[in-house]
């Protein structure tokens, strides 16, 4: 039974041995940009209902600005203009590396939200004059684009807020 045992360790370190020693055919790449994209689109209502291809009844709440806030505190780290669509972006540029970007990726995510600064009177005069729309941030992608690697994080349920 010594000699099976021994027999199957010296095979299994002559596998791992070639395995190691053999030129990997996938080439890791290597980035050189690295950047958070949060985006969403804000809809003109107090609670906007999507259907299962993504649209909605609700029309976009153009013209709206959005923040994105952080921490306890709320602080503000990055504002934009939602577009014609009522979508918008904003991108982070992290420090460093890969790493560092998985790192902000991943706090980003559970800390900051995107907050709607305009009131929703000024897309219908019905809606409230007072509160905000907020929406959390949910992980999205990782994809690459050329030489960048872009992390996308998606606000997309705006709920209204007193």
């Amino acid at each position: 039974m010594a000699t099976f045992n021994s027999m199957l360790f010296l095979t299994l370190l002559v596998a791992i041995s070639a395995l190691m020693a053999a030129p990997s055919a996938v080439k890791a790449q290597r980035f050189d940009n690295y950047i958070i994209n949060i985006t969403g689109t804000v809809r003109c209502a107090v609670s906007a209902t999507f259907f299962a291809n993504g649209s909605s009844a609700s029309r976009p709440f153009t013209n709206a600005n959005v923040q994105l806030q952080c921490r306890r505190r709320n602080t503000t780290i990055a504002s934009t203009t939602t577009d014609a669509n009522g979508t918008f972006s904003i991108i982070r540029d992290p420090p460093l590396g890969r790493l560092t970007a998985l790192i902000t990726y991943s706090i980003t995510a559970r800390t900051c939200r995107a907050f709607v600064t305009t009131p929703l009177s000024a897309c219908n005069s019905t809606l409230p004059t007072s509160g905000n729309l907020v929406s959390s941030l949910t992980q999205s992608s990782i994809n690459t684009v050329g030489n960048t690697q872009v992390y996308t994080l998606r606000a997309d349920n705006f709920v209204y807020s007193t």
